[in-house]
């Protein structure tokens, strides 16, 4: 019964059998053609790896990202799509470098950064001076309407809130 429910996937899904024959390439190259290493590897038992391999078991989306996750150097656009080469050039462990090994690029990004938060810092200081400017022209203008014909707290506020717009839309 399973076996022909593998063979209708495989008849209304042609991609399965792409997919079970990279597997199998996978298993080949990656894992010396061992199919118990292979299994070992996804976490699964060697019939069902030998299953999958063989086109006998579907391939779902969730097995494709266990590939994936388990072999990093995999190229997902090859296993998915068919596209580029199997391996990643860049998925092979990087060598640390030592901190005497900077790149001279790694010393003008660092300069970089440097410079930025001076910049940063400075930029933090005037909106620092400016918040304060800004709070003592809002006293002085408060009190100037208290003095203007006695308005009252409420319609100076008003004003205070008609010249804060006026400003913000300079």
């Amino acid at each position: 019964m399973k076996k022909d429910k593998a063979e209708r996937m495989l008849q209304n899904n042609p991609k399965l059998s792409e997919y079970s024959k990279k597997l199998g390439i996978i298993r080949a190259e990656l894992c010396g053609g061992d199919n118990k290493v292979f299994a070992e590897k996804l976490g699964v038992s060697t019939a069902y790896s030998s299953a999958l391999c063989n086109a006998k078991e579907p391939i779902t989306q969730r097995t494709l990202e266990k590939i994936l996750t388990t072999f990093p150097e995999v190229n997902r656009s090859w296993l998915y799509f068919g596209e580029g080469e199997m391996l990643i050039a860049e998925a092979a462990p990087k060598p640390r470098r030592n901190i005497v090994e900077a790149s001279t690029k790694d010393i003008a990004s660092e300069a970089q950064v440097a410079l930025l938060r001076d910049i940063l810092r400075e930029k933090d200081k005037q909106i620092a001076e400016l918040t304060a400017d800004n709070a003592l022209l809002r006293k002085e203008l408060r009190e100037l309407l208290y003095e203007k014909e006695g308005a009252t707290a409420e319609t100076s506020e008003q004003h205070i809130s008609t010249a804060t717009e006026l400003s913000t839309t300079l």
